[in-house]
């Protein structure tokens, strides 16, 4: 086992979010606006799939932004009011300024977080 961390992982669960914010032209300027705060450099564009049932644990996005360290991935639940993020990089990241900007952009109630360090 290597005593050196390879990098970081927060995964966010949100709750009670405005649901406007699934969209995907604010989840294009979350993606983006993520990257900038968060000092990263997106490989092309975010990609997509929309779940269009009305099961509840499935309706909505899925996305996910490729970062020249790693990715970001996103799924919301329209029904639920729910996100679920995790944010993975091998270079380093301030876990605390990423949820309260993710926090802040979907205007999430409620929502709690883990941090990995990946070895």
């Amino acid at each position: 086992m290597m005593d050196k961390k390879y990098g970081l992982e927060i995964i966010v669960d949100l709750h009670d979010c405005n649901i406007a914010n699934f969209q995907k032209d604010r989840l294009d300027i979350f993606f983006r606006d993520l990257c900038i705060m968060s000092d990263m450099t997106p490989v092309g564009d975010p990609h997509y799939w929309l779940e269009e049932s009305n099961i509840p644990h499935l309706k909505g996005y899925s996305g996910v932004q490729f970062i020249k360290t790693s990715s970001i991935i996103i799924h919301t639940l329209d029904i639920l009011k729910s996100a679920y993020i995790n944010f993975f990089s091998c270079k380093d990241f301030d876990p605390e300024q990423v949820m309260q900007f993710i926090i802040e952009h979907f205007e999430a109630r409620n929502g709690n977080y883990r941090v990995l360090n990946r070895v």
